[in-house]
């Protein structure tokens, strides 16, 4: 082989790497394809899925899911799961990849979408609008958690910094706020009574929190699938 083929050959290895691939749920499924990654990060990571909800996080970790009507939650903890039981495991009190994806068909998940909105999306108000003549009663936010970071990386698209020992999106249902940050992002998809929404937290022990940004940024191309 020349040289100079040799050496893009060895630089493309370096650049993309495929990684295990492992179904969440029960019984599980023929796991999906999962995407290439960087070397570097695809020898830390796998591919966690639940139906049409995917995430990246750290290999050899464990994983259960929880579908309803209303959506599906994906955990992934380096905690030994009983599937048997896996609403009474506790995988929230220390690190943990939590994806969760809500569709409007029940009040409590289209109450979720709009406090989302309400924190994060403004100039998605319309939803709010909505939800207000069909559960007048609903009381929602009217501003961002005061010590979140967000960066709006497109107007259906926020990232988001939760502190330590603070409340903020990403702390979701069934995590334990402590001592470590989450990162994470928040996705629209859909218009109007129609919206969905999708979050992703991702807390990591401190060796591995370079991770963060690859797991959030796969989950940004995955996330508007699952509305398909």
């Amino acid at each position: 082989m020349p040289r100079i083929a040799a050496l893009v050959f060895l630089a493309t290895l370096a650049r993309a790497q495929s990684i295990p691939s492992t179904d969440c749920t029960q019984p599980p499924q023929p796991a999906p394809k999962p995407p290439t990654l960087a070397a570097a990060d695809a020898r830390q990571l796998a591919y966690y899925s639940a139906g049409n909800l995917h995430v990246l996080a750290p290999r050899d970790w464990h994983c259960f899911t929880v579908t309803a009507s209303n959506g599906t939650t994906l955990f992934v903890t380096p905690n030994t799961i009983d599937t048997r039981e896996p609403l009474y495991a506790d995988p929230s009190t220390g690190p943990v990849v939590l994806a969760s994806y809500h569709v409007p068909n029940a009040p409590a998940s289209r109450v979720t979408i709009a406090e989302l909105i309400a924190r994060a999306f403004p100039q998605r108000r319309d939803f709010i609008d909505h939800l207000r003549q069909s559960i007048p009663a609903a009381k929602l936010p009217d501003a961002p958690y005061s010590t979140d970071t967000l960066i709006h990386k497109s107007p259906n698209i926020v990232e988001f910094t939760t502190p330590a020992r603070t409340e903020g999106i990403g702390k979701q249902p069934w995590m334990q706020i402590n001592s470590s940050a989450i990162d994470g992002v928040a996705i629209l998809t859909g218009e109007g009574d129609e919206t969905n929404a999708a979050i992703l937290s991702v807390r990591l022990p401190q060796q591995q929190r370079t991770l963060a940004p690859a797991i959030i940024r796969q989950f940004e191309i995955d996330a508007p699938k699952s509305a398909r």
